[in-house]
């Protein structure tokens, strides 16, 4: 069983509207999964990064979840200074369709913008690659 410290600083962190959801692992952030809970629904969070580059999975278990902007806070290669800059590439897929995606800053962290009204399902993931 982990401490309440140990928890804190592995745990996803909920950010400020139900649409945005955001992960920021402090520790081996390059091979990474959680169980998270957001807005009625449950499931798991992982990512894997190297060399920079990475992907994220969000999957939803149980419930519904909009999301239209996922935050991704300990991907190295994306720092505040490539933000939107050229050579940033982002690609998504939700339940295994590929979506448009844009990647923004978020206070110094990768935000990926998915279309308004996405929502993922029970048995669906959104996958996210960083290159």
């Amino acid at each position: 069983m982990s401490s309440g410290a140990e928890g804190a600083a592995c745990a996803p962190q909920v950010q400020d509207s139900p649409e945005r959801l955001g992960f920021e692992p402090r520790l081996n952030a390059e091979d990474w999964r959680a169980f998270w809970s957001a807005d009625g629904a449950w499931g798991l969070y992982e990512q894997q990064m190297r060399d920079g580059c990475g992907t994220a999975k969000l999957a939803v278990a149980y419930g519904a979840l909009p999301i239209e902007r996922l935050v991704l806070g300990t991907f190295p290669a994306v720092s505040a200074e490539r933000h939107g800059l050229p050579g940033l590439s982002v690609c998504a897929t939700v339940g295994g369709r590929a979506v448009a995606a844009r990647a923004e800053g978020a206070g110094g962290k990768l935000a990926v913008r998915l279309p308004v009204g996405t929502r993922i399902e029970a048995g669906q993931e959104v996958v996210v690659e960083v290159t």
